[in-house]
């Protein structure tokens, strides 16, 4: 499993002004974020 660092550096270009809206509500939440883009990769 990637760190979350490492993560966000690969989606960092995918982040959309909303998702850092959400990000910045509930906090870095590594679960949350990897979630998120587990479903949009798919």
């Amino acid at each position: 499993m990637l760190l979350a660092a490492d993560y966000l550096y690969e989606v960092a270009e995918k982040i959309t002004s909303n998702d850092l809206k959400t990000i910045k509500k509930v906090g870095i939440n590594p679960t949350y974020i990897t979630d998120t883009y587990n479903l949009k990769a798919s």
